[in-house]
């Protein structure tokens, strides 16, 4: 189980639920993005509250494996260039070795990713339902899937913030144009 967080812990499916007039498409209380150009936008995103402090981050998903899509996109606030803050919850491409994309966190454009998927060592983008998460704790990002530990990472710098003056996109990242195949709750 993934631990309680403090009052600032996000839910994917209350931002997607509470802000439904922006969705493209819904399946059965999911969001379900093609891959193509479908996303959601939130203005003034809640991502903008935490700061450099303590986070979770969670979602259900239901994900294909795009090979037009190096990276998979489940919500980013990234802005500009990609480089200049924010944060992207991600599938990674296949890199360093690894058989299958990889869940990742990038905060003010580093990436924090396990190779295989850690202790999960296998493919989450398999078109059956994950529940991911990613907390950050102090100095330290904790990466869950389907409730169990998948491994922790030391955050680089722990004063980088989540911040960034733009929206909070779902299913995609403004920057790369990386989106996401499947669905998202």
């Amino acid at each position: 189980l993934i631990p309680l967080m403090n009052p600032k812990r996000i839910t994917i499916l209350l931002f997607a639920m509470t802000l439904l007039s922006s969705l493209h498409a819904q399946v059965l209380g999911s969001l379900f993005f093609t891959g193509e150009n479908d996303y959601v936008e939130i203005p003034n995103s809640p991502l903008n509250e935490i700061g450099s402090g303590d986070f979770t981050i969670e979602a259900w998903i239901k994900g294909k494996d795009n090979p037009d899509q190096f990276h998979q996109v489940i919500l980013s606030n990234r802005g500009g260039n990609g480089f200049d803050g924010g944060i992207i919850f991600f599938f990674h491409g296949q890199w360093g070795g690894s058989e299958h994309k990889m869940l990742s966190l990038q905060l003010d454009a580093f990436n924090h990713i396990f190779i295989n998927n850690g202790n999960f060592d296998g493919n989450l983008l398999d078109n059956e339902c994950h529940h991911v998460a990613v907390s950050r704790r102090g100095k330290q990002l904790s990466f869950y899937a389907d409730g169990a530990l998948l491994g922790t990472k030391a955050v680089k710098d722990p004063n980088n913030s989540v911040n960034f003056a733009g929206p909070l996109f779902i299913g995609r990242d403004r920057p790369s144009e990386m989106n996401f195949t499947g669905m998202v709750s």
